[in-house]
């Protein structure tokens, strides 16, 4: 697993080049970037990247279920990486959301990080082409996601990244709050 861990002093971006739209446009402004341009970037606080309300650690919870759409792939698979890092025993179930298997992004490390025993991969494609397995083609289902996710209950956590309508179909709708501070947040 060492070889999926970043390098000390580097980060690693995901960033898919989308036509930009009204609110949007940043990966289309990253991957349009030449080598030896400067992005300005801003990190977000600590507490963004708190899960149920506290820090990621060790043994919080025996199974995590992991259901990604498009570049909602990046934020999971960190998730992924850190606890199968610790060896603690924790299962993984993701669920990757895509159109084809050409949308199918970090597809190496996907196929290095399912060598491990604690983490289960299911692919879904809603428009594949042939020679792709029928029960992982179509969208995702209700069914997909019972047989593909450890069941809900105190021991287990399920978390949904991808676009506002993908996490509003699985689930539920997202509510945008402000905080007393006047930042804006989605939860």
């Amino acid at each position: 697993m060492d070889e999926l861990l970043p390098q000390a002093g580097s980060f690693d971006l995901l960033v898919k080049a989308y036509p930009p739209r009204a609110g949007g446009g940043v990966g289309a402004y990253i991957c349009a970037l030449q080598p030896g341009e400067k992005a300005l970037m801003k990190v977000k606080p600590a507490e963004f990247g708190y899960l149920a309300g506290a820090p990621l650690s060790p043994g919080r919870w025996k199974q995590i279920g992991l259901v990604a759409c498009g570049t909602g792939l990046a934020p999971l698979y960190q998730v992924a990486t850190q606890v199968l890092a610790w060896n603690s025993g924790t299962r993984i179930s993701m669920v990757l959301a895509c159109r084809t298997e050409e949308d199918i992004l970090m597809r190496e490390e996907l196929d290095l990080m399912v060598r491990n025993p604690c983490f289960r991969l299911h692919t879904q494609l809603s428009m594949p082409t042939g020679g792709w397995p029928a029960k992982s083609s179509g969208r995702i289902t209700s069914k997909t996601l019972g047989d593909c996710l450890p069941a809900p209950d105190a021991s287990s956590m399920i978390l949904v990244c991808g676009t506002d309508g993908f996490v509003d179909t699985v689930a539920g709708p997202i509510q945008r709050i402000t905080l007393p501070n006047g930042q804006k947040r989605k939860c």
